[in-house]
């Protein structure tokens, strides 16, 4: 994962192309993995591979926003990639632990910490999303904060299914999970409805892309919750890894666009 390292020093249109294969190899690895029967050697790999594909990733997306020298706000679509930078930088934190956690004999006992320090992370992507949603309804002359609100609901719902399942599990666990699949569901309706609108339009990749890292980063709490799989296994970090490095190309892409 060392190459990752030279994204910020590599011409800026090959970035996208970097981060892109890195995701594409890292799901190769995952399907020989899952078709071994034995994911150690993946478990491995992401060790080293979650903390430093989240960090690289923001950081890309932060120094985009520095170079523009513009405030978070002063471009709704700039503002959204913005958060989505710093969200990583957090994510970082969790990373780092749900690595030293996967070294230690018991990991059930620890499983609410990794998920509290998905919190904040995540929240400034819904942040970035719901503030460029609601931006786009009132050109549209829509009413966008009705529509945000319509999906939190409907992600709470979701979500109380969802965490009935695992109604064995610890009340700080539980508690964690539900805010951290609220804050994803309601980034997942409205990055939904953005791609829909811009469905014609250049924006729509850009979008797209983001969705689906967003149901990438989803899809770990269903490998947990339908597979059995614990979130520090290698092939449920894999998951999470190529949701920040789709999102790391998207916000390298974004650079060229702009160049």
């Amino acid at each position: 994962m060392t190459s990752l390292g030279y994204a910020l020093l590599m011409p800026t249109n090959r970035r996208p192309s970097l981060f892109f294969l890195i995701a594409c190899a890292i799901a190769v690895l995952a399907l020989i993995s899952l078709l071994m029967g034995n994911d150690d050697i993946l478990a491995y790999v992401m060790l080293t591979a979650g903390p430093t594909s989240s960090l690289l990733a923001g950081l890309l997306g932060m120094r985009r926003f520095s170079e523009k020298g513009e405030m978070i706000g002063a471009d709704p679509f700039a503002a959204m990639n913005s958060f989505f930078g710093l969200g990583m930088i957090v994510l970082t934190l969790s990373e780092t632990i749900t690595s030293a956690i996967w070294l230690l004999p018991d990991q059930s006992d620890y499983l609410s910490i990794i998920f509290i320090l998905q919190i904040p992370g995540l929240l400034l992507w819904t942040i970035g999303v719901a503030n460029y949603f609601q931006g786009c309804m009132i050109v549209l002359s829509k009413n966008g904060s009705r529509r945000v609100i319509g999906a939190v609901v409907v992600a709470t719902f979701i979500t109380t299914g969802i965490v009935e399942r695992l109604s064995h599990s610890q009340p700080v666990l539980l508690l964690a999970i539900g805010a951290v699949l609220i804050i994803l569901l309601t980034s997942i309706y409205s990055l939904t409805w953005l791609v829909w609108l811009f469905r014609g339009g250049t924006l729509r990749v850009s979008l797209g892309l983001l969705l689906i890292a967003t149901l990438l980063f989803f899809s770990q709490y269903l490998a947990w919750n339908v597979l059995g799989m614990m979130p520090t296994s290698g092939l449920v970090r894999a998951l999470t890894i190529m949701s920040y490095l789709i999102i790391g190309g998207t916000q390298a892409m974004n650079e060229v666009s702009e160049t």
